[in-house]
Parts: C-alpha cells; sequence; structure tokens
C-alpha cells in the first residue's frame, strides 16, 4: 500500500497528512517529495484534503445536532451563540453607516449622549454586553481628556473590538 491513490483516498476522509503517510505505508518525507515533483498529485491532494475538511465538518455538525436534541446544555449555547443573533455574545449587529455613528459619537460627543447611544443599541441587541461594558469605560475614562492623542487610541481600542473601523 504504497501508493499516491492511497494518499490521495486516506486524506478523503483523514485530512491529516500524518496519518494518511502512516496508513498508505510511506514517510512524510516521501509524500512532500511526491508533493513537490508532480503538480497533478499536489493538485488532488489538495481537492482530497478539502474534502476531508467539510466530511469531518459534516461528521462533528453531526455530532452536535445529536448532542442537541439530548438537551446537552453546552451545545445548546453553542449553536445559540453561533446561529441566533439575539443569544450571541460576540457579534455586533449595526450598520456600516451606524458603526461610524457609534464611533463618533463615543470620540467627539459629551460622556451623556455616548452612554445613552451604547445603552440604546444594547438594549435592541445591537452590541453584546461585553462590549457594551467596554464602551463604557472607554467613555467614562476618556471624560477629563480631550486631546487628538486620546481620540486615536480611542479609534484603536474600537477597531480592535467587533470589526469597527478605523476611518471616521
Amino acid at each position: 500500500m504504497k501508493s499516491k491513490a492511497d494518499v490521495i483516498e486516506s486524506l478523503r476522509t483523514t485530512p491529516i497528512v500524518q496519518v494518511a503517510c502512516q496508513k498508505a505505508g510511506i514517510s512524510r518525507a516521501t509524500y512532500y517529495r511526491w508533493r513537490t515533483g508532480d503538480k497533478e498529485f499536489r493538485k488532488k491532494v489538495d481537492q482530497a484534503i478539502k474534502y476531508g475538511i467539510y466530511f469531518i465538518n459534516d461528521l462533528a455538525e453531526s455530532q452536535m445536532i445529536s448532542l442537541i436534541k439530548d438537551r446537552n446544555p453546552t451545545m445548546i449555547i453553542y449553536w445559540l451563540n453561533n446561529h441566533h443573533h439575539g443569544y450571541s455574545n460576540n457579534k455586533i449587529y449595526l450598520s456600516e453607516k451606524d458603526k461610524q455613528e457609534l464611533i463618533k459619537t463615543v470620540i467627539f460627543s459629551d460622556p451623556e449622549t455616548a452612554l445613552q447611544l451604547i445603552a440604546e443599541n444594547t438594549i435592541k441587541g445591537k452590541i453584546p454586553r461585553f462590549f457594551f461594558y467596554i464602551l463604557r469605560s472607554i467613555v467614562n475614562n476618556s471624560k477629563q481628556i480631550k486631546d487628538r492623542e486620546n481620540e486615536a487610541k480611542k479609534i484603536e481600542v474600537l477597531s480592535r473590538f467587533s470589526g469597527f473601523k478605523k476611518q471616521l
């Protein structure tokens, strides 16, 4: 069992090079020599790995759904956090226009206006609670400082969280 076809077939079900090499009875060095020297093999290997990843993803999702049906709370929470915006704690549901308005308000407006806009968007489910606390902290910590350097720091912090753009 030392053929290129064996490696490709193995990668279609287990997309891990080391495992495919062991199953085919070859060394990793042989695999990489084949991969480097044979463009057709490289193309087929890349396709097999991609197919294998889809295959494993389908298996994992199937298992996750089974656990949800078995009322596994961890899987239920995971699913809702990643597939239902009402439960998500790490996604921001603001249009680009609303994001830019929020950034400008946090940076340039008085703290009460900024905090009110942040709270309204949190209550509407457009900003996750953890991000509400970060924004509130930025606003509260910058009440006494109004210089451009602080504005740049606020923009940098906002850009790290949630995909806010640095542009104003």
